[in-house]
């Protein structure tokens, strides 16, 4: 009875272990800030770098909140305009909005 009931306890407390582990996604996007993303989309008035953030900020929407993202902006340099980690909405979609279009690529 006893070797019963010592199996039976060492599978509960192994699987309560196995469920407090916590698994977090991790997001990078990757914006392309170059000058070219000043131009116009063909056949609309919409700069791309705009549609582009507005893409971003969509996908954002419906995204877990549970996953952690980073903006990495590329253009003349790169840079992460919102490094990697917890999500914060309000940071993340101010950093978009802060990105602007210009100079070279450097790939």
């Amino acid at each position: 009875m006893r070797t019963i009931l010592s199996i039976v306890l060492t599978a509960m407390l192994a699987g309560s272990a196995v469920a407090r582990e916590v698994y977090v996604d991790n997001v990078v996007v990757v914006l392309d800030a170059s000058g070219s993303m000043k131009d116009l989309m063909q056949g609309s008035g919409i700069r791309k770098i705009d549609a582009a953030k507005a893409a971003i900020k969509e996908v954002l929407k419906y995204t877990p909140p549970s996953t952690q993202v980073g903006l990495l902006v590329f253009g003349q340099s790169s840079r992460w305009e919102y490094p990697l980690g917890p999500r914060n909405d309000g940071e993340m979609f101010a950093a978009i909005d802060r990105v602007a279009a210009s100079g070279g690529t450097p790939l």
